[in-house]
């Protein structure tokens, strides 16, 4: 099919118009027209106004970049009426888009329409990373300072607000306030901060595209940043081509995602979760500060996120719990522990990162009770459904909109009919709904089993709702 003298692969195609820049008295933004499937949509990233000249609109690299994951899954070529990188364009048309699309069946084979521009654009030249309160991000900052070159040094801190937990109306609400907390202690700690935001995060998983979105955001101020550092997820060993996960192929796209203008490094992807740990819990600054939490501002103190359980794991692994108890409620995870390290035991077949704790644990001669064995077997039980198959994918698309509208509503009558669809569910938390290591359906399954009754757990997750999610 050719459009234009165009031709197109799979004879459908994604259309992106040139950037343009939009400002209001305190913000300013490079927006782009999509078009695709007889749907017209404006994206837009967001800076305050005082960063207005660092927006590219020059390329539109931080728009082909972030819609690519869609595109390659629909099919979609993309054709776009505004410049685009010359070495991007190539890395993506040559390695990035050919290598997923052989190796992962989810994607398909696409190319990208563009006029490739080699300009050096004029550049503030920053040396740049995320800030997220988390372990990654504190050790790529903390493990910068003590470098010896002097001209790689980490000068700015950045915080995009681009899908991290997600698009509802309470992540809004709370990575705003992630937003002023970050602030403090990024002036604490001296660097520059600068925010962006985009609308793109209500268009897409964040999970599957985690660092894909966050390279990509980087680009919409690529006249800022002359190197970027993306906090590495995993060693560079792990490095392996998934369809859900993007951080298991950083390594590749920190490479084809560069341009002439910004280069991005997968910064310090050699050491483990747990050796980053043992690395940054020496310093005050974290001691105090750190936040891994998915879900809620400051780390759960009951009722874990995956984030936060898998932290306390790897806490207690490392004898380290006394440098955590500003940051954690360890007190609360000693009284349950032997229920906490039978979790460990049941998760660590699907969880990665619990295996690498579980594994460091028997390395170092750890020994689990029976206590903890035969509460990971009775987990074991409930989540193959030998018991209760009737729990299986319930799910988060019935109750996101309820979550959200019990956030808002002040009706009172309208406030018990939700709890009467939900059952206790809501005075857990008002976040997530998952079943994972962490997750509130996961926690409340737990205490269900100790008390032997789930029919309150039935009660608030039928299962007609289902998690089925195609992610678009």
């Amino acid at each position: 099919m050719e459009i234009q003298g165009v031709y197109i692969l799979n004879g459908e195609y994604l259309r992106i118009s040139k950037s343009y820049v939009t400002e209001d008295a305190l913000s300013a933004r490079v927006c782009v027209d999509v078009f695709y499937d007889n749907h017209l949509s404006v994206y837009w990233y967001e800076v305050d106004k005082k960063y207005k000249e660092y927006l590219c609109y020059e390329r539109n690299d931080a728009f082909v970049t972030a819609l690519l994951y869609f595109c390659m899954v629909k099919g979609f070529d993309i054709i776009s009426d505004g410049d685009v990188s010359a070495r991007l364009l190539y890395q993506l048309n040559c390695i990035f888009i050919p290598a997923l699309s052989n190796e992962v069946a989810e994607f398909k084979m696409i190319k990208i329409h563009a006029n490739p521009n080699n300009d050096i654009l004029t550049s503030a030249e920053h040396i740049g990373t995320a800030f997220s309160g988390g372990v990654d991000a504190f050790y790529t900052i903390l493990k910068n300072s003590e470098d010896d070159q002097d001209d790689m040094k980490i000068s700015c801190l950045t915080f995009f607000k681009n899908g991290f937990g997600g698009s509802s109306i309470y992540s809004d609400i709370l990575n705003e306030k992630r937003s002023e907390k970050f602030q403090k202690i990024v002036k604490e700690m001296d660097y520059p901060f600068i925010e962006v935001r985009t609308n793109l995060r209500y268009y897409m998983p964040f999970d599957p595209v985690v660092s894909l979105v966050t390279l990509a955001t980087a680009l919409s101020i690529q006249k800022y940043m002359k190197y970027y550092m993306l906090s590495g997820t995993y060693k560079s060993s792990q490095f392996k081509m998934t369809f859900n996960h993007s951080p298991d192929y950083d390594l590749l796209s920190v490479q084809c995602f560069s341009t002439e203008n910004t280069t991005f490094i997968l910064a310090w992807s050699e050491v483990k979760r747990l050796d980053k740990i043992e690395f940054i819990s020496k310093f005050p600054v974290v001691q105090e500060n750190l936040d891994v939490c998915w879900c809620d501002l400051g780390n759960c103190t009951e009722n874990y996120c995956g984030k936060c359980r898998r932290t306390l794991f790897d806490i207690y692994a490392l004898r380290k719990q006394k440098q955590f108890e500003k940051v954690f409620n360890i007190h609360k995870f000693n009284d349950n522990l032997f229920d906490e390290l039978g979790v460990l035991l049941q998760q660590r077949k699907t969880v990665k990162a619990l295996q690498e704790t579980y594994d460091y644990m028997i390395g170092t001669g750890y020994e689990f009770t029976g206590e903890s064995k035969m509460f990971a077997r009775k987990l074991d039980s409930v989540l193959d459904g030998a018991r209760y198959p009737e729990i299986k994918g319930v799910g988060t698309k019935y109750f996101a909109p309820l979550r959200n509208e019990l956030m808002q509503t002040k009706n009172e009558n309208r406030i018990k009919e939700i709890k009467s669809i939900t059952g206790d569910y809501f005075n857990l938390r008002k976040t997530d709904v998952r079943i994972s290591p962490g997750g509130y359906r996961f926690n409340w399954l737990i205490n269900e089993i100790n008390k032997k009754d789930i029919s309150g757990f039935l009660k608030a997750f039928p299962a007609r709702f289902t998690d089925m999610y195609d992610g678009f």
